[in-house]
């Protein structure tokens, strides 16, 4: 009996954090925004970090969405600050369900997971 394993497509901004796929590095971005998502637990506050780029500067994807943790929280976070964490990147299947009798689509995304260490390094970004 042979199994076809079917391939889900990877999304284009998540290419540079498939390659690093369940390692864990230092990164760093910079605060746009807090936001917040509904769950089955009730609302979360979340935060926006733009721009975010590995120890080396790497462009690594332009925007990623975190959890409001304590670490973030203590840090009392305005618009343009810089942020450095460490965080893993993970993969994640997103589907679309579609309208009765259509197949779902589906693909895989990368995201960084579990921020650590998480730390302001500057009051606002550089502007050069």
């Amino acid at each position: 009996m042979t199994t076809t394993r079917r391939t889900i497509p990877t999304a284009p901004q998540g290419e540079e954090l498939e390659k690093r796929e369940g390692d864990r590095d230092r990164y760093r971005g910079v605060f746009e925004r807090f936001g917040a998502k509904q769950g089955f637990r009730g609302t979360q506050e979340t935060v926006l970090l733009r721009n975010i780029v590995d120890a080396n500067g790497n462009a690594i994807t332009d925007n990623l969405w975190f959890n409001l943790t304590k670490a973030f929280e203590a840090l009392h976070l305005q618009f343009g600050d810089l942020v450095e964490f460490r965080a893993r990147s993970e993969p994640v299947v997103k589907s679309q369900v579609r309208w009765k009798g259509v197949a779902p689509t589906m693909h895989v995304e990368y995201r960084l997971t579990r921020p650590t260490m998480v730390r302001k390094v500057t009051g606002q970004e550089s502007s050069s």
